[in-house]
C-alpha cells in the first residue's frame, strides 16, 4: 500500500508480527526457572524465567544513551539492528515490558514469542458433504496438529484422516480446471512477452521451500537462502522428533507445506507438468521466518526484511498476519498497560523494518487475512491474544487500530476471490486497505453449480513430499490418503501437490506478476547484480493494469452461499477502485503488455 494511500489512523505504526503477552519462558533460549515471582499483567504464571524481548529506541536517541537505559533494566544485549533502532535482549525481570515502557529513552519492548501464522485457510468440514467431505483436511491436520487458522467455530476440531481412495493424475493430461488461477490473470498470455529474469530474485518469508520438489528444483537460490528460525518445541514438537534429531533446519527444507505451496504459485515450472507459476523464470529466495508449526517470531521477521534489502531481494511475498493481535491498539482500554506498550512497540519496530526494506528497492507483498471482516471499520476483536490458547477474549477495536501487515503503506495489500471472480467469502476487504484482488480460491464459490463445496474452487500448488510422508498424508506406496492431496506423475518423474485456500494464496500471485514487472522494466543493478526497479514503479504499474471489477449492487452478499449477515461486504467505491476488490484482479497479461499486443492496441 503506498503511503498516502489511505486516511493515516491516528498513530503511524503498522506491522507484520505482533508479539504475545503471555507467560514469561514460552519463547526463551534458556528455559530454565531462576527464582518465583508474584504473577503480572507481564507474567501470567509468576514464574520468574530468562525471556527474550525486542526493544525499540525512541528515535533520534544514541546507541550510548540506549545502552545505558537496557544497563539500568539489567538487560542483556544479544545483538541490535542500528538502522531500524532496535535490539534483542534478554531479561529475567517478569515485570520488564511495563520497566522498559516507562524508560523515556525507548518507545517499549515486545516478547520475542512465536506469535505469526500464516493465512492459508482451513476448509470448514461442517460445510462438505459426501465424497468432498475431507476437502480441505490437509491444511487443518497441518501444523503438527495445531490448527493454524483464522476463522472460528467450525474449525476448531480438526478431522480425523479420511480413508478414501488414492488419486494419481496422469500430468501430461492435467485438468485445466485445476489451473483456473493461472487462466483468470492471464499467465499464459503473458509468459508470450515476459516469464521473467534470473536475475529477479523472490523472497517468500514464510516456512520455508522444500527445494527438492520438481517444481522449484532448480529454481531457488541455496546460497543466498537462510533460516532465520530455531524449532521451538512447545509449538513445534520435540527436537528429537525431527528428521534430523535437531531443531536447527537447514534453509532447503519446508516442514509445515505453505511455504512451498506458495514459492510454486510465484514461480513453478513452467514444464507441461503440474502447477505453473506466474514467474516461471526468475530466481526464488528461500527467507525461512516462519516455525513449523506455522506460527512466527518477531525477530526472525525483521531479520529477513534487514536481509532482504542488503542482498538486493526485488520482491518479498508476506503471506502470513499478526498474532496474538489481530488488531493492533496503541491506547485500548480493554487491554493491560503492558500489552498496550507492547502493539506500540511492535508496530514502530515493524514500520521502521518495512520502511527500510522499501528504501532499499524491496517490492512488498501481503494476504489481508481471513476474519471476513471491513478492515477500514473495525469493530469487535474476538481472537486476541490467540497465544496462548485459552487466553483470547472479546475487546471493541476501532479505526485507530491496525491489523498488519495488510494496512502498512509500502505494502501491496491482497484480497482473495474464487473462481468466479467474486470475493472469497472469508477474505478481509476495506476501503483505502484493499489495493488488489487475486486468486485465493473458494470453497464455497459457484453456488448451484458441481464446483460449489468442491477442491477445483482450490489453489492447487506444490507441497513438501517429506513433510505429507510424515504426517501419514501418504500411503507406503506414496498415494494420498487425504483429497485435497494428490500426486501427479510423468514418465520422467512424480511429485505431490495440494489444494488450499486462502489470502496466503492470493498474496503470491500477486508477488509473482510483480517479479514480471520487475523483469521488464528493471535495469542492472551495479550492487548485488541482477535486476533493479523503484517498488513504486512495479506498485503503481500493478496498480495500473488491474482488471476492474465492480461489486454489482451496494453490498456483496454471501447468503446464497449459507453464511450469515457478519460475511456481507459493503461495497464503497466504483469499478475503477472500491473497498471488496481494491483497484481490481490482478491481470499479468496487462501489466507486462502482453494484452495490449494481442490486440493491437497502444500499451
Amino acid at each position: 500500500m503506498p503511503a498516502g494511500n489511505r486516511a493515516a489512523p491516528s498513530h503511524t505504526w503498522a506491522t507484520l508480527v505482533v508479539v504475545a503477552v503471555l507467560g514469561a519462558g514460552l519463547a526463551m533460549l534458556s528455559p530454565a526457572p531462576v527464582a518465583s515471582a508474584s504473577a503480572t499483567p507481564d507474567n501470567p504464571t509468576g514464574n520468574a524465567v530468562t525471556s527474550e524481548y525486542v526493544v525499540v529506541y525512541q528515535s533520534g536517541v544514541d546507541l550510548d544513551t540506549a545502552h545505558g537505559a537496557l544497563s539500568d533494566l539489567g538487560a542483556e544485549l544479544v545483538r541490535e539492528r542500528p538502522e531500524v533502532g532496535t535490539a534483542l535482549v534478554r531479561s529475567t525481570d517478569p515485570s520488564f515490558l511495563h520497566a522498559a515502557a516507562a524508560r523515556p529513552e525507548l518507545v517499549g519492548a515486545a516478547r520475542n514469542a512465536p506469535v505469526g501464522r500464516t493465512t492459508a485457510l482451513p476448509v470448514e468440514p461442517s460445510a462438505l458433504t459426501g465424497p468432498a467431505q475431507s476437502v480441505g483436511l490437509l491444511s487443518v491436520a497441518s501444523s503438527r496438529g495445531l490448527l493454524r487458522r483464522s476463522s472460528p467455530s467450525s474449525l476448531d476440531t480438526p478431522l480425523a484422516p479420511a480413508a478414501v481412495a488414492a488419486e494419481e493424475a496422469d500430468a501430461t493430461a492435467i485438468d485445466e480446471a485445476a489451473r483456473w488461477d493461472v487462466a483468470m490473470v492471464g499467465a499464459p498470455l503473458a509468459h508470450t512477452v515476459e516469464r521473467g529474469d534470473p536475475g529477479v530474485l523472490v523472497g517468500v518469508v514464510d516456512t520455508g521451500i522444500d527445494v527438492t520438489h520438481p517444481e522449484l528444483a532448480g529454481r531457488v537460490d541455496v546460497g543466498l537462502s537462510r533460516n532465520f528460525t530455531t524449532d521451538d518445541p512447545t509449538i513445534d514438537g520435540p527436537c528429537e522428533a525431527e528428521a534430523d534429531g535437531s531443531c536447527h533446519d537447514a534453509a532447503d527444507v519446508d516442514e509445515n507445506g505453505h511455504g512451498t505451496h506458495v514459492a510454486g504459485t510465484i514461480a513453478g515450472a513452467d514444464d507441461g507438468v503440474g502447477t505453473m507459476g506466474m514467474a516461471p523464470g526468475v530466481t526464488l529466495v528461500n527467507l525461512r521466518a516462519g516455525q513449523d508449526s506455522g506460527f512466527f517470531l518477531l525477530q526472525p521477521v525483521l531479520d529477513a526484511l534487514a536481509y532482504a534489502g542488503q542482498v538486493g531481494i526485488d520482491v518479498l511475498n508476506l503471506s502470513f498476519f499478526v498474532d496474538p493481535w489481530l488488531f493492533n491498539c496503541p491506547s485500548n482500554p480493554r487491554d493491560s498497560a503492558a500489552e498496550q506498550a507492547e502493539q506500540r512497540a511492535i508496530v514502530a519496530a515493524m514500520t521502521r523494518a518495512v520502511d527500510d526494506a522499501h528504501a532499499q528497492g524491496v517490492t512488498m507483498v501481503a494476504a489481508l487475512g481471513n476474519e471476513h471482516v471491513d478492515l477500514s471499520h473495525p469493530a469487535a476483536d474476538v481472537y486476541s491474544p490467540v497465544y496462548p490458547p485459552g487466553r483470547n477474549r472479546m475487546r471493541w477495536v476501532d479505526a485507530s487500530c491496525t491489523s498488519v501487515p495488510a494496512q502498512l503503506d509500502h505494502v501491496i495489500g491482497v484480497s482473495s476471490v474464487g473462481p468466479t471472480g467474486k470475493k472469497a467469502d472469508y477474505s478481509n476487504h476495506g476501503v483505502g486497505v484493499n489495493d488488489l484482488a487475486a486468486p485465493g480460491g473458494a470453497l464455497r464459490d459457484g453456488v448451484g453449480t458441481g464446483a460449489y463445496l468442491s477442491r477445483q474452487n482450490l489453489v492447487l500448488a506444490p507441497y513438501p513430499e517429506s513433510t505429507a510422508r510424515a504426517r501419514g498424508l501418504l500411503g507406503p506406496a506414496g498415494d494420498p490418503s487425504v483429497p485435497d492431496l494428490v500426486r501427479m506423475c510423468s514418465a520422467a518423474r512424480c511429485a505431490v501437490y495440494a489444494y488450499l485456500q486462502g489470502t496466503s494464496m492470493a498474496a503470491p500471485h500477486v508477488s509473482g506478476v510483480a517479479a514480471l514487472v520487475a523483469s521488464q522494466l528493471g535495469r542492472p543493478d551495479p550492487v548485488h547484480g541482477g535486476r533493479r526497479v523503484d517498488p513504486d514503479l512495479v506498485e503503481a504499474q500493478l496498480l495500473a493494469t488491474a482488471r476492474d471489477t465492480g461489486c454489482g449492487g451496494a453490498i456483496v452478499s454471501y447468503a446464497a452461499e449459507s453464511r450469515p449477515t457478519a460475511y456481507d461486504a459493503p461495497c464503497v467505491g466504483d469499478a475503477a477502485r472500491n473497498s471488496v476488490y481494491g483497484e481490481g484482479i490482478i491481470d499479468a497479461a496487462a501489466a507486462v503488455g502482453a494484452r495490449a499486443a494481442a490486440t493491437g492496441a497502444p500499451r
